[in-house]
């Protein structure tokens, strides 16, 4: 992902049938930080209906 990949912060996803799930934490404290709400404001962004 393009956007993760510029804020280097790359959360986890999972594809399914109708559905894409993207997890977003810090993996070495397991909680969401600043860089997480940053990167979901970006995404959310990028990709509003």
């Amino acid at each position: 992902m393009e956007i993760a990949d510029q804020q280097n912060h790359h959360p986890d996803m999972t594809v399914s049938y109708h559905t894409v799930t993207v997890t977003i934490v810090e993996h070495d404290t397991g909680k969401v930080g600043e860089k997480c709400r940053k990167l979901a404001a970006a995404i959310s962004q990028a990709y509003a209906a």
